[in-house]
């Protein structure tokens, strides 16, 4: 999972730029 931790939900950030 490949993601920035930009926003609070990390989660959602990693499953929109995976």
């Amino acid at each position: 999972m490949i993601g920035r931790p930009s926003s609070k939900i990390v989660t959602f950030e990693t499953f929109l730029y995976t």
